[in-house]
C-alpha cells in the first residue's frame, strides 16, 4: 500500500477527535484561574492588541516599554485587584491562590510581576504561527 493513505487511514476516527467531551476538562481547568486573572488578562489582551497594531507582531519590546505598558496596566486595573482580594481575606473557606498573605508593598510587586508574566506570554503567543492539530488541509499543520 503507498505511503499517501496513511493520513486518510489515521482520519478515521476524526468524529471522536474532535467531540465536544474532550474540551471538557480544558473547560474545568481554565474555571480554576484566580480572580486577579480574569481582572488582569482582558487588559492585558487590550495593550498587547494596541502594541501590535503600532509595531507588529514581530517587534521586541525594549524593557522601557515593557516597564511602561505594565505601570499603565498595573494602574488601571491594580485598585479592582486589590479589592478583589482584600473581600477574601476574611473568607478563609473559599480563599483562592493570590495576594491575601502578603503585605501591601510585595502585594504590588507580586501583582506587577505577574502583569509582566502575562504581557510576555502573550507577546510570545502571538508571534507563533497558529497550529490546527495536523488537518491534512493545512500541509503540515501551519498556516502563515
Amino acid at each position: 500500500m503507498p505511503n499517501f493513505y496513511i493520513p486518510f487511514m489515521q482520519m478515521m476516527d476524526f468524529p471522536a477527535d474532535y467531540s465536544p467531551m474532550f474540551e471538557m476538562p480544558q473547560d474545568q481547568l481554565e474555571a480554576m484561574y484566580p480572580k486577579c486573572y480574569y481582572i488582569i488578562y482582558p487588559e492585558v489582551n487590550r495593550h498587547c492588541d494596541m502594541f501590535n497594531k503600532m509595531y507588529g507582531t514581530m517587534y521586541t519590546p525594549t524593557r522601557k516599554q515593557l516597564e511602561q505598558i505594565v505601570d499603565e496596566i498595573d494602574n488601571s486595573v491594580g485598585s479592582y485587584v486589590d479589592a478583589e482580594y482584600q473581600e477574601d481575606e476574611n473568607d478563609t473557606e473559599n480563599r483562592q491562590l493570590g495576594f491575601g498573605h502578603f503585605g501591601s508593598g510585595s502585594r504590588r510587586r507580586f501583582r506587577r510581576d505577574l502583569i509582566s508574566i502575562l504581557l510576555l506570554r502573550e507577546l510570545l503567543r502571538r508571534r507563533r504561527p497558529h497550529y490546527y492539530g495536523g488537518y491534512p488541509l493545512h500541509y503540515g499543520g501551519y498556516q502563515y
